[in-house]
Order: structure tokens, then sequence, then C-alpha cells
């Protein structure tokens, strides 16, 4: 991440030319860690190095305390420059098959070349070096090169270094062509489009291969063939493996290695994220899914009585790996017994082990499983924040006008208008002198069946009236906001003689399109009763199922009323007459919890009977402010017109109010102002499209920290069922300085690794990015860094980089 773009360009500098492998720095200096070390490590250590239970004799050859110690009888067992006085060569060299080193039938002999080594070694004064990997990285200065014109950076340099000891040449460069086609699967997995060549061959300018890497490492398709082999590392897989191989959601978390690839994010970071991204301090979703990089390992499911051993394997793995994709390390051969070539103890494995041993695992057989978390997509998230800034900015907006409305000031009749807006309107008609709509919905009611006629309206309403002649209607458009599913208020002025007519309509039972009506008369049904006021909800269209209302005394007696419906779902349904409750009003069958959606668009003055327009049940009389709300109304006061009190504060000045006047001011502008109406049904309706965005979340898998810390004890022989002692969580003794208490989690471990303190991580990650590009790491043993690993090809370069 870091250095992957100075590799990436550094490397096609100077892959232009074919270097061939070289072997050795000199002639034939012996070199204690090319030579020597490999053939103690694998013919000494077995017996005789960190593996203190199979240890022979007390004696170590793995440090340099060991190799230098005098033995009981007073004989050294290396003396620097004497190998005739060296107990090591004496053994090694004996002809006793009793007394040679390694013994005949270990199968370990050393061959006659490898003893010849060792006892070079000792005459040329024994030089003891500690393991190159366990040595902290020294960036170490360019060394000297005669071809400097041959240098375009400093890679260059440790490349012809190391061929100019060999003497040899580099090969001939490369052509253009090959060249960007290299760079292009390299990069992208894909070769070069013809107009990507043409370009590049046309732009012959300093700096060429710089924007030819840039352009690149810009493309999505980048990061996608970076991946690759992250995912390698990661055993990334989209099943659980074992018998049962179940499918399992982990192309969110390959997905965020293609972004945090792409992104160039730091190399620290994309380690804790991945190792502990669920332990920062308000950790993301994001960073959650990075942890499922330990979700990879393998899950055993069905009806598996060995839960508790498959959950130990899962942690193995998560050491196993750790230790190889960070550490260059294998920590498996210590589960269970001492490492037998690294100065890694069974302790340590176990102190690891305890890092990753407080992940929860739930569920039983199939539904076995470890934590899982619903995140979503990054374009949902887009639109999670945008609701929330949006929530945030509404909320603002809603306290500067509640702010504001203290403070207004209105004549009555314009406080009168303003109450046929109250919150939850849906439609308002005032039908004077006009078939528009006051508030609520667009356009105009069309008239069935006449021309309008106009009236004196009632007179505590300062207009004009509809007066219908019991052969037409009103009919609004299609709008699905006057399809009232919930609890609503109708409300009406009438003045009428019929007996049976409909004032509001949405239901035609003949048709199968049942939903409300409210009227006179219940359309002739055995429940109504002529020149009372009834209503009808019915929660499904097809047929009936719901409540009716029917009121105690007629209003068909040629004086204007005003009429209110108040349906609250699934809890009353109540009539009002001229703002009284009709206490004595008649209930029928059960109040409905929601009422249907019908077809029929919404009548005025008539009904339906199997017709898509109005069509019988007319009204003979006078209509005037027609409104309908999509909440329930306590009383009528407020909605016929403002309360006494109300407009007796409305006519002072706004200085000389009292504060219970300009919370009265106040409380009543709060709801009858649209501004406000609209802020609030807007910040109403944020929950319900965060609860839709919701259902869209994938399950993803991820870490998550244990509540209470889950003891860890070392498994005798790797068997989870023998415990021995009890371990705390730690980093291994190889890279503890003094007595100073390592990291205690996960998240601490996470950041240890990358913080600099140990020498391994960095080198196994330039190593990882090199073998990315070339086929070979610098250490061609990319998961093993230890003795028995290869040595690094071009130590000096490694360590630079």
């Amino acid at each position: 991440m870091g250095v992957m773009r100075f590799l990436t360009l550094a490397s096609y500098l100077f892959a232009a030319l074919s270097i061939p492998a070289v072997r050795g720095e000199g002639a034939d200096a012996v070199d204690f860690l090319e030579d020597i070390r490999p053939i103690i490590a694998g013919k000494c250590f077995p017996c005789h190095g960190p593996d203190q239970a199979k240890r022979e004799g007390k004696l170590r050859l793995d440090t340099s305390a060991g190799i230098f110690s005098r033995r009981s009888a007073g004989s050294p067992v290396v003396t620097p420059g004497r190998a005739g006085e060296s107990l090591l060569i004496e053994k090694i060299e004996s002809t006793d098959d009793e007394e040679i080193m390694p013994p005949k039938d270990s199968g370990l002999e050393l061959t006659p070349a490898e003893a010849a080594l060792l006892r070079s070694w000792v005459d040329s004064g024994a030089e003891w070096k500690e393991h190159w990997a366990y040595r902290k990285p020294v960036r170490p200065p360019l060394p000297p090169v005669k071809d400097a014109a041959w240098i375009r950076n400093p890679v260059d340099v440790f490349v012809l270094a190391r061929l100019e000891r060999a003497k040899r040449r580099p090969a001939p460069a490369a052509g253009e062509t090959t060249l960007l086609r290299r760079l292009c699967l390299d990069l992208t997995g894909l070769p070069p489009e013809p107009a990507a060549v043409r370009r590049h061959l046309g732009d012959a300018g300093p700096g060429s291969w710089d924007k030819a890497v840039d352009r690149l490492l810009a493309s999505p398709q980048f990061g996608e063939r970076s991946a690759q082999n992250w995912l390698d590392a990661a055993r990334y897989s989209d099943t659980t493996g074992y018998a049962a191989d179940k499918p399992r959601e982990m192309w969110v978390y390959r997905q965020w290695v293609i972004d945090a690839l792409n992104a160039d994010m730091p190399f620290d970071q994309f380690t804790v994220e991945q190792l502990a991204g669920d332990m920062l301090p308000g950790s993301t979703p994001s960073q959650k899914v990075a942890s499922g990089f330990h979700r990879n390992s393998m899950q055993a499911l069905g009806n598996n009585p060995r839960k508790e051993e498959f959950r130990v394997k899962g942690v193995v793995d998560r050491v196993n790996t750790t230790g190889r994709v960070w550490l260059g390390t294998s920590l498996e051969c210590a589960e269970c017994h001492d490492h037998k070539y690294d100065p890694f103890s069974q302790r340590d494995y176990y102190r690891v082990f305890a890092f990753f041993n407080n992940i929860p695992h739930y569920g039983e057989g199939y539904g076995v499983h470890g934590p899982r978390l619903k995140v979503p997509l990054p374009e949902q998230q887009a639109l999670f924040d945008a609701l929330s800034g949006r929530e945030t900015f509404l909320k603002e907006l809603e306290a500067r006008r509640v702010r504001e409305l203290s403070g207004v000031s209105y004549d009555p009749e314009k406080a009168r208008e303003l109450v046929a807006r109250a919150p939850g309107v849906r439609a308002a008609w005032k039908l004077s002198g006009s078939l528009g709509a006051a508030s609520g919905v667009d356009g105009r009611l069309q008239l069935h069946g006449g021309t309008a006629k106009w009236v004196q309206g009632p007179s505590s309403l300062s207009g004009q009236a509809i007066e219908l002649d019991g052969r037409s209607a009103l009919q609004a458009g299609e709008d699905e906001r006057l399809d009232l599913t919930g609890s609503f208020t109708i409300a009406a002025w009438v003045r009428t003689r019929s007996a049976v007519a409909d004032i509001v309509s949405k239901y035609d039972w003949a048709a199968g399109q049942r939903s409300f009506v409210f009227g006179i008369g219940g359309e002739g049904d055995k429940n109504g009763s002529p020149g009372h006021l009834f209503a009808w909800v019915s929660a499904s269209a097809a047929a009936w199922s719901g409540g009716q209302v029917h009121s105690s005394f007629p209003i068909n007696d040629g004086q204007w009323h005003h009429v209110a419906a108040v349906f609250d779902a699934g809890k009353s349904f109540r009539l009002f007459i001229d703002g009284e409750l009709d206490s004595k009003a008649k209930l029928v069958d059960k109040i409905p919890g929601q009422v249907a959606v019908s077809s029929r668009r919404l009548a005025i003055g008539a009904g339906y009977t199997e017709s898509e327009h109005p069509d019988e049940f007319f009204l003979d009389g006078s209509l005037a402010d027609v409104r309908l709300y999509s909440r329930a109304f306590e009383n009528m006061e407020g909605l016929l017109a403002p309360p006494a009190r109300v407009v007796s504060a409305l006519k002072k000045p706004v200085e000389l109010r009292d504060e219970s006047e300009r919370a009265l001011v106040r409380d009543f502008s709060e709801g009858v102002d649209l501004k406000l109406q609209e802020i609030r049904s807007e910040l109403a309706g944020i929950p319900a499209r965060v609860k839709k965005l919701k259902g869209t979340e994938v399950t993803v898998q991820v870490m998550i920290e244990g509540k209470e810390r889950r003891k860890t004890h070392i498994h005798i022989r790797g068997n989870s069922r023998e415990k021995g002692s009890e371990v705390m969580p730690g980093i291994p003794e190889l890279f503890r300085i003094g007595d100073v208490r390592g990291p205690a989690d996960r998240l601490a471990f996470a950041r240890w690794l990358v913080s600099g303190e140990n020498p391994l991580v960095a080198r196994v990650t330039v190593n990882r990015i090199w073998q990315r590009y070339y086929g070979y790491g610098l250490v061609r043993t990319t998961g093993d860094f230890g003795l028995r690993g290869d040595a690094p090809t071009h130590p000096e370069l490694l360590d630079w980089l």
C-alpha cells in the first residue's frame, strides 16, 4: 500500500532487463547465515534447539550462549579459530558410532561437504550472527557500482551491484510495447487496449512511465487484480468448507479489500482494520466488514457434537494465518510443542491464541455460526448518510420555525383559513365559488350532471357554498393521498332534507371496491336510519370486514350543520354534529385496524353502485368546506374555527401579549402553519425510509469481542481437551523488551504488529509485494522467514525497502 506505488514504478524501470539469478556475495568466504545456520538448524536443532521437551543433554545450539558454552567436563562446544579444540567438530568427525553426531540412526547424518563447512567456519573465527529475520531492519547505504549510467532508481543500484560482483551484465532492455503489456497485465490482469498502446508510444516526453503507472493505479481493475494475492493469503472462500461446505456471505469483505487497495489505504490501517476493526472506538460498518479477514476460516456445520473442538480449530487457523501473513513464521509448529527450529515456545503460541479466543460462537447443528452483522452496501450507506443529514437539517429548521411562530399575528379571518390546513390534512375544498382545492391535493373537482350553482354558505363562514340538485355530484381526480388507509377525520358543512345521501365516498360494495363512506341514511341499509348520519369503513375491498357508526338523531332539517366522522384505527369510531360528540351514536361490528384501498375516485355529494362515476345516493342540498385528514381529532375545537381564546390573543399586538397568550398563539400557529407542517411531515417519514433501507442490508461475517474474557490454556500435545497451565494474551518472548507489558487485547496486538517494534512485519510485507510483481519474493519462502526458510537473495535490498 504505502510502498505499492514506488515498487510498481521501480520494478518496471528495471524489469526491462533480464536479470539472471546470482548466488553468493563472495567466492569462498563461509557465511554463517547462508552456509552454517541452515546446516545446524536442519541437522542439530531437532535435539539441541528451541524445543525444551526434546532437548538432549541440556545443550542448545540455536543460541550463541549455548554454542560457545563449556560442557561439564570443561570442553568448549566451539572454540573460535581452533576446530581441533572444539567439541562440536570432535563429535561430527568422530568415527565411533556411539559418539558421532548426529547419531547414525537419526536420519540426520551430515554430508562430508557439510562437515567441512562447519570445520572451516570454526577455523575462520566462528562468527555468530543472529538470524537475519529477527534483527530490526536498518536501511543500508547504496552499494558502490561501476556502471552508474545504467542506474534509474535506487533499486537498480542493489541489483547492479550484485550483478557486478558476479561479473554479469544486465540483458538488453525490452521494447516499449512489451513493457507496457507487462505493466498492464501485472497491474490490472488485462492486456492494454490498442488505443492505450498508441497513446503511450506517442508520449515520448519525460515522465511517460509515471503517467502510464498512474493511469493504471487509478483504474478500478488495479484493486481487483491486487486483491487476488491478498485474498489468497486471507484464505478467502465463499463457502464454509468441511463436509457441509455451505455458502456464506464473504463477498462484502472481498469488496472491502478491493476498495482499500484502490484507495491506497496505508498498510498499518489496512492491518488494524482487518485484525481488529470491530474494536476500534466508534468503529464504522466498513471497519467491521474489514474484520471479516479472520472469518474466512472454515466452519463446521451440521449435526456435529464436537462444537467446541471446531471452534478451537477456527482459533488455531487464525493464529497460524496471522503468523504466516504478518510474521512470515510457521507458528503452527508450536501448537503441540515448542518449535523445533525457530525461537517460539508452545507458551508463545497460546499467548497469541488468547488474542483470538474471545470471539463468540453461536447456534447448534447447521445453525452454528460466528458473529454476523447486517450492513448497508456503499450506495445504501450514502443514502443513510443523506437521510441522517437531512433529518438534522429539518430539526434545526423546525426549531427555528417554532421560534418565529411565537411572534406571528393574524386577523381572525386569516386564522379561520389556516385552520383548514391543520396537520394531517389530505384535502380541503372550501366550495366557495370555486371547485379548486384550498390545500392538500392538487387539481379541481369535476362536476358530474349539471353546472355549479353557488349559494350563501353558513353564517359562521364568510363565503358561498355549492348547491346540488339530487342529480349531480363532484368527483376528485386519481390521487393516492385520498386513500385514507388508517385513522382519519372527514368534516363538512351540509344543509339538506335528503333521507339517504352520501356526503363523501370511496365505497362501491356491488363492485367489490369497499373503503370508506360518510353520509346520511346508511345507503338504505337495515342498520341505517333516514336522515341520520352514518359512516362505514372496511378493511377488505372485496368483502365486508369492518365497522359502522350511526348517529342518534337526524340532521336533514334543511338547516346548516357541521358534521364530522372520526375514525381511530382499531380503537374508536365517532360522529360529531355542530361541534359536539354524539355520545349515543350506535356502533355496529368490530372497528378494524386499517382501511382498504378502493379504485373508486373520491366522490362528494353522491356514492357508487357498480360504476366508476358517482351514480347513486345523490345529495339534494348544499355543501361547504369539505375536509379530509389522515388523523383522528379528539374534538372539534379549533377544527370549526379558531378557539375564542386564540382569537382574543391574535387581536392583541405582539408586544402586549402575556406569556400564556404567546403560548396560545404559538401552539395554534404550530397547528396551522403550512411550512411547519411540511417540515414535520418530512421528518415523520424519515424513520419509514430508514426502515425500508435497512431491509436491503446484507449479512456479513465479522469479528466481535466477547463481553467476558474466555480463559486460555496450553493444549497438551495440541489436544484442546487436555488443558495445561493458563496463559494470558501476549507476544512471543522473542519480541518482548525487558519487563514491559505487551499488548493485552486483539486491537493492541494489531497495532503492535505495525508499530515497527518487531523486525518481521515490514520485511514480510515488502517481500509479499515483491512476489506479487516478480513471481518470487526476495525471500522465496514467503510464509516462512524462520531458520528453515530461504535466506533473501538480496538482503540489503530487502532491508532498504
